[in-house]
């Protein structure tokens, strides 16, 4: 403020907050400076000028909120320097005015009202969402920005300013109040200025202006990951035929039990798992890397001819039975109880890997009402070897053997003991006992819980949690947690059944665990929506942390909206940060630190938008495609019908839209690429909207539909399912 400074021809220094201040009976300024050597016209003037900023500091003031948290003076908002300069401006207006003074009494009474309205600020705790938010900036920073931050702690720390560690572990709840919204301040501020450079450079996206901005520092593990697949991130790849199983022959008919209906790769990428709708569980493993020892990749470094990822038959179980459950009712008419009984089919609707252990193999397999936990090992087949005795002398008298040959035992033990026979004078000294031995292996599958009982609709999603230990498992209507321990109890998290049900108007339709954080999850619905939750707030989340749907467009709402706009899968990226999901129409890309729509949108049916009504009456609107994406995230893919998926470039700058058949000549509808449009503020990443068949004349076979699909966890491999046949692709 002008008034804060008295004009002196003498050099005074100034006070700072830090310092401490003199008694009001003894006026530190009585000793340099009278108030006789001020004109009693500067006087006047002087209260003149701090009159006028007065009335501007109260309006401040008032715009003052310090239960928001969020607002601030519009001053400190711009310097971030806190109360500092505030308190200094003020300090210097009663240092340099003696006791008496309009200006002196003036500048305490200032002082005295914004600390009162400015001390709560800085003794407020931090909200959940602020401290969240702080955490996930914080996550984010780039590492020139990551030095500040370390300043900003050592100086609240001084025994961390001792130590010589290029790395602080940093526990957010050990830092005092004053630390926190001092880094608060720093990385909401750095954020507004990322968000201001996006503005003026013209980026589409929050995630083009962090990639623009610098070069974020990777893992070891991605950087190497993305380092290989660097050379094909820009280019479209050519995808190859590599094996299939179960391959129909012209004109054969498909029986309605072998359906496929789950693929799930483990997360090595060694064992492949399919499921069908006749509840059998099929395993394959990899057999191309056991002989060198290693992954494809180091194979191709030391020069080996791989010609493409091969996988062989491991063994296969009955996971499933038909189950029928028995409904008591109560007639209000016939005034009786009758039994009413419901089918559930033992069709594997979903299978996961669990951690494996001592050469042992662990999966879950559930149906619409029942999850299993199995355990599939080899085992050691022991057989008892045969009596070392002849039967033709096994009789010391000479008497003749009988006739009919010796009874073979369920032991597997020759019954050389039958009535016929007698013991020789002096014994049989050839008799030996018999012998345990173990000739050759064999898999068995061995369940191990059954959990039961615990959704009243059908179960439509189950996800592993990072920590190893827990699952979850969804239904309509609910999300329950599990531990894989325990079998009789499970904890409801997530419930969105109204009280009345006619009050319902969206389902759950798909739930998946964070790769990472064991706390988070996140649950699709069928009005389009994507929920984040965190379990760290509440035992029952009925609030969500992010919130993630697109807008609709203004005019754009028929009878079939909502209809193609339910999500029927979701899937998060390896390192978490985006979210891959499938409605009918298209295939979006979220990235969870923007939840104001999807960061790319690819349109895989939109060339169906005119058949709509058809696809309603035959029910091919209702089909649920799964979707997959990249061990490196730099593509993703999902089905369509004509047993056709399409692969999608997911990568910046990327054109990549191919279209594939399953068949053992994937190629044979490529369709030529689309040129990407421009990216704008308000444009999104939207491609493949052409016709599949369009270029060929082939019509949609909508009986033939490719709904299952998963991508190799380190390797551009491709696993989908074709009615009863397994096919599997390499790039």
């Amino acid at each position: 403020m002008v008034a804060a400074r008295h004009d002196r021809p003498v050099n005074v220094p100034l006070v700072s907050p830090s310092h401490s201040f003199a008694s009001e009976d003894e006026d530190p300024m009585s000793k340099v400076v009278s108030l006789s050597s001020t004109s009693k016209r500067e006087v006047k003037n002087l209260k003149l000028k701090l009159i006028s900023e007065v009335d501007k500091v109260r309006i401040v003031i008032t715009r003052f909120d310090p239960q928001g948290g969020n607002k601030k003076i519009e001053t400190v908002k711009k310097s971030g320097h806190g109360g500092t300069d505030v308190r200094l401006t003020f300090n210097n207006a009663i240092l340099y005015n003696p006791m008496g003074n309009d200006v002196h009494s003036m500048a305490k009474l200032l002082l005295s009202m914004f600390e009162e309205k400015w001390t709560p600020v800085d003794n407020r705790d931090l909200t959940l969402d602020e401290k969240r938010r702080l955490i996930e900036e914080l996550q984010d920073l780039p590492c020139d920005k990551l030095e500040t931050v370390v300043q900003i702690i050592k100086k609240s720390n001084p025994e961390l300013s001792q130590q010589d560690d290029d790395e602080i572990e940093l526990d957010i709840d050990s830092l005092d109040i004053q630390t926190l919204w001092e880094l608060y301040r720093f990385v909401t501020g750095y954020k507004e200025s990322l968000n201001n450079r996006k503005e003026d450079q013209g980026f589409g996206s929050e995630r083009d202006a962090e990639s623009a901005h610098n070069i974020i520092q990777e893992p070891a593990g991605k950087k190497e990951m993305n380092g290989a697949a660097a050379s094909s991130a820009g280019s479209p790849l050519e995808w190859r035929f590599s094996q299939v199983f179960g391959e129909r022959t012209a004109g054969e008919e498909v029986q309605e039990v072998d359906i496929i209906s789950a693929i799930e790769f483990d997360k090595s990428g060694d064992h492949l798992a399919t499921g069908d709708r006749g509840g059998r569980v099929v395993l394959f493993e990899r057999t191309d890397t056991k002989d060198r020892g290693g992954s494809r990749r180091d194979a191709e470094q030391m020069d080996y001819a791989v010609k493409h990822p091969e996988f062989r038959y491991k063994t296969e179980f009955q996971s499933h039975e038909p189950e029928c459950y028995r409904i008591i009712s109560l007639s209000n008419l016939f005034q009786f109880d009758y039994l009413k009984s419901l089918e559930i089919e033992e069709k594997i609707n979903k299978i996961r890997w669990c951690q494996p252990a001592n050469g042992a193999l662990f999966l879950l397999s559930t149906n619409d009402k029942t999850i299993k936990y199995w355990k599939v090992q080899e085992k050691k087949i022991k057989k008892i070897s045969e009596m070392n005795i002849d039967p033709s002398k096994a009789f010391g008298d000479n008497r003749p053997s009988p006739s009919s040959p010796p009874q073979l035992l369920p032991n597997g033990v020759h019954d050389y003991l039958s009535k016929d026979f007698s013991f020789p004078p002096g014994g049989i000294p050839s008799l030996r006992l018999p012998m345990v031995t173990s000739q050759e292996t064999s898999l068995v599958a061995r369940c191990r819980r059954v959990y039961a009982h615990a959704h009243d609709y059908h179960i439509n999603s189950i996800s592993n949690s990072s920590d190893g230990e827990t699952f979850i498992s969804a239904d309509d209507l609910r999300v329950n947690l599990w531990n894989l321990e325990i079998s009789n109890q499970s904890f409801n998290i997530v419930d969105v059944k109204p009280t009345n049900m006619e009050d319902l108007t969206e389902v759950i339709t798909s739930a998946e665990f964070h790769p990472i954080h064991c706390n988070m999850l996140a649950y699709s619905s069928s009005k389009g929506s994507i929920r984040l939750i965190d379990m760290r707030q509440s035992a029952l989340c009925d609030s969500h942390t992010k919130l993630f749907e697109e807008p609709e467009a203004p005019g754009s709402r028929s009878f079939f909206t909502e209809i193609i706009a339910s999500i029927s899968d979701i899937k998060f990226s390896r390192d978490g940060r985006y979210i891959l999901s499938r409605d009918y129409m298209t295939l979006k890309l979220w990235d969870i630190n923007m939840d104001s729509g999807p960061v790319a949108s690819y349109q895989v049916h939109e060339h169906l938008r005119p058949k709509l009504c058809d696809l309603y009456e035959n029910d091919s609107i209702f089909d649920k495609f799964e979707c997959c994406v990249s061990g490196d995230g730099l593509r993703v893919a999902t089905g369509s019908y004509s047993n056709l998926f399409r692969v999608f470039g997911a990568s910046k700058g990327s054109t990549e839209a191919a279209t594939l058949e399953a068949s053992k000549n994937p190629t044979r509808r490529q369709i030529q690429t689309p040129a990407r449009p421009s990216r704008s503020m308000t444009s999104m990443i939207r491609r493949g909207s052409e016709s599949p068949g369009a270029e060929n004349g082939n019509a949609n076979d909508f009986t033939n539909k490719l709904l299952h699909m998963a991508w190799h966890p380190t390797e551009s491999s491709i696993a989908c399912a074709a009615a009863n046949s397994l096919y599997m692709y390499y790039a």
